[in-house]
């Protein structure tokens, strides 16, 4: 299968493409060595096989601090005394790097290993600083940074590095956790005339960047001074902590999505026969010549109708798709269009990524919304619709409303996929974008207002028409 799909994480990591470890996810009690640690491992099992490790540390360690450069051992006693005990406790390689500001970084090349990460730890001769770090924590840390609106990789970034929970760097960037943290401030404010809100449960990342707005919004109205700069300085480190984690759970939810939406491509195509979408080798000379002359011959790669297909209707059918192209946007990439029957996949229609072709049963003309709205995800831009960030919201939503106990199949979790839950709001949208006139190559207006599988969206049309908009500008 030709694989198209691609995740942020591809776009910065060597990752193998088939990789199947399962994604971690973070819990509510997790702190952030436990979550750095979790996605650490996460990206470093998920290599390439191939993948030059040195390399990639000295690229990484430059894409957060830009300037480092490689220290050859058999120069410096001390960074050689270090580099031989970080690789006689975790048993790997380790490389040593010069930071510009004058800081030594060592970086061990193997799995991460506990209380492995030091940072801002000191030689006994020479006074240099020197940080510790593994390459799992490293990749953690570089992608984490991604996914942050401007961090600081000398404090936020770097704070997240060290294993030691009983440092500065620690606390910062857990102020969530302990009650000197956010708890602590909140009765540091109260002692001084400062009424803070309550602050929201550990581990709820949201929930805490929201109250630090509000929090400070407090502030900005304080008359003590030394209140005013207690809050100042202390919601940074909050807005660190909560930042911090939502970067990490954005970075898996974004990689288990992708996953979700391969295994369910990959189920499809497993499980429907290669037929469906090959051309018959006895086939009807009167429906070839409707299908080449159809209007859907100009948009589509390759047209086959069954010999069982009405051509009477087939031409009106054709007329249908002149009135419903207008509101569809054409990329780039071609699909074949075969009108075949699938009952026996269980399905009206299918939609298969690799071959990019899509299969329609001529009992049910109305599934060509959905399988071409499966075709623009996957072809539109470099990685599918469905797992853009403008999309989330309305994902969130459907995953949170729709009816599970509905869920019918051998694999009902591929209604919550986000290919599926994309492909049901895009045919309203097309709906909409027809001022809700009928076409036979959607359902009834009705039928998206009514089935249970829509149900999540029937409050969210306007929503949904923005974000289409904006997708497909």
């Amino acid at each position: 299968m030709a694989e198209r799909i691609t995740t942020l994480l591809q776009d910065r990591l060597p990752l193998d493409p088939d990789r199947r470890l399962k994604v971690p996810a973070i819990r509510p009690e997790d702190d952030m060595v436990t979550v750095r640690r979790r996605l650490g491992r996460y990206l470093y099992d998920s290599l390439a096989k191939d993948t030059d490790r040195e390399t990639l540390a000295v690229g990484t360690a430059n894409m957060i601090w830009p300037g480092c450069e490689p220290v050859d051992r058999e120069t410096d006693a001390e960074i050689a005394r270090d580099l031989r005990r970080t690789e006689s406790k975790t048993g790997s390689p380790a490389i040593a790097l010069h930071h510009p500001a004058g800081r030594i970084i060592i970086i061990g090349l193997g799995p991460h290993k506990p209380m492995l990460a030091r940072i801002d730890y000191r030689y006994r001769l020479s006074k240099r600083t020197v940080d510790t770090v593994s390459l799992p924590s490293l990749l953690a840390a570089r992608m984490i940074m991604g996914y942050m609106a401007g961090p600081d990789p000398e404090r936020e970034i770097r704070d997240l590095l060290t294993d030691d929970r009983h440092t500065w760097q620690y606390f910062r960037t857990n102020m969530d956790r302990r009650f000197e943290g956010v708890d602590g401030l909140v009765v540091s404010c109260n002692t001084r005339g400062v009424s803070l809100p309550d602050p929201p449960e550990a581990g709820d990342a949201k929930a805490l960047l929201a109250w630090t707005v509000g929090a400070g919004l407090i502030g900005l109205d304080c008359d003590d001074e030394r209140a005013k700069r207690l809050l100042a300085e202390r919601l940074e480190w909050v807005r660190w902590t909560a930042e911090l984690r939502l970067a990490a759970e954005t970075i898996l939810r974004v990689e288990s999505d992708w996953r979700m939406n391969r295994d369910l491509a990959r189920r499809t195509e497993a499980g429907v026969s290669a037929t469906v979408f090959e051309d018959k080798k006895h086939r009807d000379p009167k429906h070839d010549k409707a299908g080449q002359a159809s209007p859907f011959a100009m948009d589509f790669d390759r047209i086959e109708v069954d010999d069982d297909v009405d051509l009477a209707l087939f031409a009106r059918l054709g007329a249908e798709w002149e009135a419903l192209k207008p509101a569809v946007p054409m990329s780039g990439t071609r699909a074949a269009l075969r009108f075949r029957y699938t009952g026996r996949h269980r399905a009206d229609g299918v939609y298969h990524t690799g071959l990019r072709a899509i299969a329609i049963d001529p009992r049910h003309p109305e599934s060509f919304g959905h399988e071409l709205m499966h075709h623009l995800d996957h072809t539109w831009g470099g990685t599918d619709l469905s797992l853009d960030p403008l999309f989330r919201p309305l994902l969130d939503h459907y995953r949170e409303t729709v009816d599970t106990a509905r869920m019918k199949g051998a694999n009902p979790d591929r209604w919550l996929a986000p290919a599926e839950a994309f492909a049901r709001a895009g045919e309203i949208w097309l709906h909409m974008r027809l001022d809700s006139a009928e076409n036979s190559l959607l359902s009834d207006g009705g039928h998206y207002e009514t089935d249970w599988a829509y149900a999540p969206y029937r409050d969210r049309w306007n929503e949904i028409g923005t974000v289409f908009d904006r997708l497909f500008a």
